[in-house]
């Protein structure tokens, strides 16, 4: 790929994605600018942890099999799977080696991504000898990925709820079995069945604030940890990040699920008669 180099920072990110070395440089035209991937499989694995490094000669071959030497001026991770297998050079220097490659292809950035389709049948019309295509139809698997880790995220939600639920249910059972006798005395010295009810909804009340802030401080620990050494993957570093709207629908949810588990153990626990306790005993 050939760039103007001042061009190229306005549109794309590459040229901020260099691990070793720097990008293209005007005052340099005999360096060139590889991926990540490529850098690798020069080593003999493209996915492998061994690269090339910046201050390599390397020799590109053009497809009438000219041929000219150039030095590795940097390695790009562009997190991208068609990037980080590219071999980036100026603009001028790729229009010498393949005069074919002449103002091949232009990347546009807009504004408003959402545009980008309504762009791409402009630009049909205006050019309908161009290929024009959007960077998801280039790189769809980007999409399918986040498709199925969503998929994953949303099953392991509703795992969660239910599980919520059904522990919240065990415990409070538990916890009325244990205490039926001391129900039975406070009945008979005149608590209502509300009074008793609403004991165990604020039992969960406590059981969800305390779960809450330990999942919190957990969260924020790894959270902070991700931030300061992310996981590098193929498609991009891998981190948390805090988005208040999901955080909210997850906490309405769990609280539902917790209040949904008590409901039928406060009923069974506020409909415990005295008499009832003093015939178990007996």
């Amino acid at each position: 790929m050939g760039v103007v180099a001042s061009d190229e920072k306005s549109t794309t990110k590459i040229s901020d994605k260099i691990i070793d070395g720097n990008f293209v440089n005007v005052a340099n035209l005999d360096q060139i600018v590889i991926g990540r991937l490529m850098a690798q499989s020069l080593m003999g694995n493209p996915y492998g942890k061994n690269r090339a490094r910046a201050g390599m000669e390397v020799e590109l071959i053009n497809h009438l099999g000219w041929s000219q030497r150039y030095t590795i001026g940097g390695v790009a991770d562009a997190k991208s799977f068609i990037p980080n297998w590219l071999v980036i050079l100026s603009k001028e220097q790729l229009e010498k080696l393949d005069p074919s490659q002449k103002d091949s292809e232009i990347a546009v950035k807009l504004k408003n991504p959402r545009d980008g389709a309504y762009v791409k049948s402009l630009i049909k019309q205006k050019n309908p000898n161009l290929n024009v295509y959007i960077w998801n139809e280039q790189a769809g698997y980007v999409n399918d990925m986040i498709g199925a880790v969503s998929f994953m995220t949303n099953l392991v939600n509703i795992l969660v709820i239910i599980i919520v639920f059904v522990l919240v249910s065990i415990i409070i059972f538990i916890n009325i079995l244990q205490k039926k006798r001391q129900i039975g005395v406070l009945k008979s010295m005149g608590i209502d069945n509300k009074f008793v009810f609403r004991i165990y909804l604020s039992e969960t009340m406590i059981y969800l604030a305390f779960s809450w802030i330990i999942g919190f401080l957990i969260f924020l620990v790894v959270h902070l940890y991700l931030l300061n050494y992310p996981m590098p993957t193929l498609i991009g570093d891998f981190h948390t990040v805090i988005n208040w709207q999901t955080a909210a629908l997850s906490i309405a949810a769990l609280f539902g699920a917790a209040i949904a588990g008590t409901i039928i153990p406060a009923i069974l626990a506020a409909k415990i008669k005295i008499v009832d306790v003093i015939r178990d005993n007996v």
